[in-house]
């Protein structure tokens, strides 16, 4: 199915989703791009917290608005003219989800394989669920997460 076959066929909830994805991949790229990232968390209103990885999936009361949120956000992450890698699309997911009441985490994590440079990712889990990024976390080492700066 065609780019525009795709966007006739949505709702406009659909597409007002996607038009709130493409302008945050492009807020959240631009910030990685000439903001540091000390401002950039104090920007998304995040911190650093030590917590234990949790990989598994829980369907939680919003698990299907997660689920509508993750795919709006890989649709569109590979459409847009612009990089739109692991961490832009968690920035964009942290925000979306967080305008919706919910608290995600950013998780980074690190791969180092011998005779090869050190590898970083970044993923965004929303009530125990992947949002973004969750079929490549699986080769990284969970190093911390970004949790907003209210959260308990």
């Amino acid at each position: 199915m065609g780019k525009l076959q795709v966007l006739r066929q949505s709702s406009p909830t659909q597409l007002m989703c996607y038009v709130e994805v493409v302008l945050l991949l492009g807020v959240a790229r631009f910030a990685l791009l000439f903001i540091s990232f000390q401002r950039l968390l104090r920007l998304f209103g995040l911190r650093a917290e030590k917590r234990q990885w949790q990989p598994e999936t829980v369907s939680g009361p919003r698990a299907a608005e997660i689920r509508v949120v993750a795919r709006a956000i890989r649709r569109c992450a590979r459409h847009v003219p612009w990089q739109a890698k692991c961490l832009v699309q968690a920035l964009t997911g942290r925000a979306m989800l967080a305008r919706r009441g919910l608290t995600p985490c950013i998780w980074f994590g690190v791969l180092k394989e011998p005779d090869q440079a050190m590898e970083a990712h970044a993923w965004l889990v929303c009530d125990q669920q992947f949002v973004t990024g969750g079929e490549e976390s699986g080769r990284f080492v969970p190093m911390t997460c970004f949790v907003p700066r209210d959260a308990r």
